[in-house]
């Protein structure tokens, strides 16, 4: 006989269960990851919070783009007028 119950169902597939993946699973692990992660945040600052007169936080736009990525597909289609063909494929791959 089925049970259809979805209190069942739920414990089953264990969809209550929230599971912290960016910890480490254990100490010997945190050990070893901990001075990668403390090496790796100097690369990451945090910008302070900026908040207006009402103490609510003003979001930033952020830092401006580097570069540009062009767009491959429709450049492909004036190199194929000109003679250059990679293939639909190939210019996917790249």
């Amino acid at each position: 006989m089925k049970d259809n119950n979805p209190a069942n169902l739920g414990k089953f597939l264990k969809t209550g269960v929230a599971k912290d993946y960016a910890s480490p699973s254990d100490d010997s692990c945190r050990d070893q990851t901990k001075p990668f992660i403390d090496n790796s945040k100097q690369y990451f600052p945090k910008e302070e919070e900026k908040k207006d007169e009402e103490g609510n936080v003003i979001v930033g736009e952020g830092p401006p783009p580097i570069g540009e990525i062009p767009d491959l597909r429709s450049q492909s289609k004036l190199w194929k007028f000109a003679g250059i063909n990679f293939g639909e494929y190939d210019v996917m791959l790249l």
